[in-house]
């Protein structure tokens, strides 16, 4: 009878979930993910980039450390639609409003996933020529980035990501909040 009695008590203790009952009204509607997709780029504060003109994105203050301008900043959009190139003494920079997020980690998969600010960044670097060229693009949208490049001659990747870095920062600083 003593081995029945621990067998009695599970039995009741099991059957006793049985009878639970949740308390108020169901509600209709997909329940709250607990998780996060983990290929979603981050991005802290949507910015908002419709009407932004990219030659306002990059000041001259922002660009010092490139040398002194060869130029007033231009548009480039027959290269890159809403987008400015900035030619300088010591590199090219081009900013614009690029492709979303993920379409650009397919085109330029070479790249590897960065932060500017806290924000999903993809960072690549290629050689062309003399020039080490180096994009950053940053998530501010689902749908929208913002693209940072530089060009510098004869430089190493390390700097000109360095130099980069800044840039993009300064540039992602200028787009408003959504």
């Amino acid at each position: 009878m003593s081995r029945s009695r621990p067998l009695l008590l599970l039995l009741a203790l099991v059957l006793s979930g049985c009878a639970y009952s949740i308390q108020g009204d169901a509600v209709p509607g997909p329940l709250p993910s607990s998780s996060t997709d983990p290929e979603a780029p981050k991005i802290p504060s949507t910015r908002k980039v419709a009407d932004v003109d990219p030659c306002t994105l990059l000041s001259k203050d922002d660009l010092k450390s490139l040398g002194a301008p060869k130029a007033d900043p231009q548009r480039q959009d027959q290269r890159i639609p809403q987008s400015c190139q900035f030619s300088m003494n010591g590199g090219t920079v081009v900013a614009a409003i690029y492709l979303p997020y993920a379409e650009t980690k397919k085109k330029q998969s070479l790249g590897r996933e960065v932060f500017v600010e806290k924000y999903s960044t993809w960072l690549t670097c290629t050689q062309q020529g003399p020039d080490m060229v180096c994009t950053a693009v940053v998530a501010v949208q689902p749908e929208k980035s913002l693209l940072v490049a530089l060009a510098l001659q004869g430089a190493s990747e390390d700097k000109v990501t360095a130099t980069l870095t800044p840039l993009a920062s300064a540039a992602l600083a200028r787009l408003p909040a959504a």
